[in-house]
């Protein structure tokens, strides 16, 4: 039978085409073995996709490796004299660890390589050589050009001064695009994730280059970026103050949400503050103007000023996602439930930004709290042990909650130093009443001194309880972002934001303790590892002490 191509299978086609048009182009084949001295590999890791590479002694007692690259090869074979270009094309095997198991697999991969004294001619030749190879495969395409060139004669048509170009350099060096591989998620499910221009690019078993790879190799588990949904991170509130990064990314914290630091008077100077800072800040406004100056910021209505917190709401409608009211005895004074009916109305007035409401000792009773809640507004501190909490006498679920939460309301957790319960947690859990949000309440004394610690230990506590880690997890991920409408976080989505928590679920014996100070023995707790926000990596304390990850 005579040979024809058209009996070939399309990639045998396609490989036959592209050769014949890499030698009209004045191309030389190259051809390597299988194999190469390891050092070589060895001494270029930082060049590789993957620092894997398989290894084995010859009779020699020489390390060998099978080629996981075939340009490094060639670089190291070709040596062009000088003003000579050489240019080679090659179609070889490769070796490369799989995605979806811990072998290796071969891949066929053909390239073209010009090495010594590269002139304008000869990358216009290569970059049409490129289009015309796509074009080959017969599929839609992309040509993405990153030859340097380019980009420097860009600056110099530009007039871009000298001393700007390397911070543009380090900005654009930032958006390329870099990769998790095999990271475990909370359902035990393996998949790459690949990071561009600070959102999530791709999921799944990804074969394209990076320009960084971090292999987790199912070892770590990575979620979505944790978000803490109630924390007080205004570093010059008088009471109830910490750094943003103390209490976010330190501890594996992608997002917090300051609960009523600030209010109108003061939310310019916090919004200032946050600018700074690697963790995402948002800021739920305190109804009172002048936020947590004292305890008592409700007790006089006075402070209550529905045109100020407008006003914040229009020059920060990217910053404020929510508004606060403390509903307790010692914030309220004598006004009872007062304040929370002009909570209310403020809320109409703000396109129903996200009431988030303190529930602590009474007057105001819980009930009254409950009954004024309507759909999307958030009850903090639900687990609380105090008397006014949600199970009554019985110990079972107040009447005033059950409605609330068939309106719509959420249950946020704000264990701070002195508003959860494992009794009420247990009970509550038991009865089916599991939280909307796991979030701290921490500030800087409950952080160092305890009970609160983080974000990781509260969630920890819930896992003790009895909730699975996927249930902790969504907690702090993506019913968080829903319940203040973050559009963009909470999820690993394609286009989604970049902000990941990496983290490890360790068994190791661990006394828990509640702001009861009733105590309850943990098997198991989470080690936040690194947090990744808008495409950057940060690694914890414990991350470093480790030396996790190579951002």
């Amino acid at each position: 039978m005579e040979f024809s191509i058209a009996n070939l299978q399309p990639k045998e086609r396609a490989s036959f085409a592209l050769r014949a048009l890499y030698e009209a182009a004045g191309c030389r084949k190259y051809h390597m073995g299988r194999f190469e001295e390891y050092g070589l590999y060895q001494e270029n890791r930082s060049f590789l996709s993957s620092e894997q590479v398989i290894t084995f002694t010859d009779l020699d007692g020489r390390l060998l490796a099978l080629k996981p690259d075939v340009t490094l090869s060639i670089a190291k074979t070709a040596q062009p004299a000088p003003g000579e270009t050489l240019k080679y094309y090659y179609h070889e095997n490769v070796y490369r660890p799989s995605a979806e198991s811990h072998t290796f697999k071969e891949i066929s991969q053909m390239g073209l390589e010009l090495l010594g004294e590269v002139k304008e001619p000869e990358v216009r030749q290569t970059v049409c050589l490129a289009a015309r190879s796509l074009e080959q495969m017969g599929q839609p395409w992309v040509l993405e050009i990153s030859h340097m060139g380019y980009l420097f004669g860009l600056f110099d048509a530009l007039g871009v001064p000298e001393n700007a170009r390397p911070g543009l350099l380090e900005k654009l060096r930032e958006k390329n695009a870099h990769e998790l591989r095999r990271a475990r998620l909370v359902d035990d499910t393996l998949t790459d994730i690949a990071i561009q221009d600070g959102k999530i690019a791709a999921l799944g078993e990804i074969s394209a280059p990076s320009r960084k790879t971090i292999e987790l190799n199912g070892k770590v588990y990575v979620s979505a970026g944790w978000i803490d949904s109630h924390v007080h991170c205004y570093p010059n509130s008088p009471i109830y103050h910490d750094e943003p990064d103390s209490v976010g990314i330190a501890t594996g914290v992608t997002t917090v949400i300051d609960a009523g630091s600030t209010g109108a008077d003061d939310v310019d100077d916090f919004y200032q503050l946050t600018r700074k800072a690697a963790t995402e800040v948002y800021a739920l406004l305190n109804i009172s103007r002048v936020g947590l100056i004292a305890q008592n910021e409700l007790a006089n209505m006075a402070n209550i000023d529905a045109e100020a917190v407008k006003q914040a709401v229009n020059r920060y409608p990217n910053f404020i996602v929510g508004l606060k009211a403390r509903m307790s005895s010692s914030v309220v004074g004598e006004n009872g439930i007062t304040p929370l009916a002009h909570a209310k109305a403020i809320q109409q007035e703000n396109d129903d930004l996200p009431l988030m409401v303190h529930i602590g000792n009474n007057p105001p009773n819980l009930d009254e709290i409950a009954d004024l809640l309507s759909s999307g507004d958030i009850i903090t501190h639900c687990y609380n042990g105090k008397p006014n909490r949600i199970l009554n006498p019985a110990g079972e679920l107040r009447s005033s909650i059950t409605r609330a939460l068939q309106r719509g309301v959420r249950l946020d957790v704000g264990h701070g130093t002195a508003s959860f319960s494992f009794e009420v947690a247990r009970r509550a859990i038991a009865l089916g009443i599991l939280p909307h949000t796991i979030s701290s309440d921490i500030y800087c004394r409950n952080r160092i001194d305890g009970p609160v610690r983080s974000l990781a230990l509260v969630m920890s506590k819930f896992l003790a309880i009895g909730m699975t880690l996927p249930q902790v997890i969504d907690c702090v991920t993506v019913s968080a972002a829903e319940g203040l409408r973050l559009s963009r976080k909470g999820r690993l989505e394609v286009g989604f934001d970049a902000d990941l928590t990496l983290f490890r679920l360790e068994h190791r014996p661990t006394l828990l303790v509640d702001a009861e100070k009733e105590s309850l023995q943990a098997d198991n707790i989470l080690v936040p590892l690194a947090a990744i926000r808008a495409g950057k990596g940060y690694l914890t304390e414990q991350g470093s002490a480790e030396h996790a990850f190579d951002f």
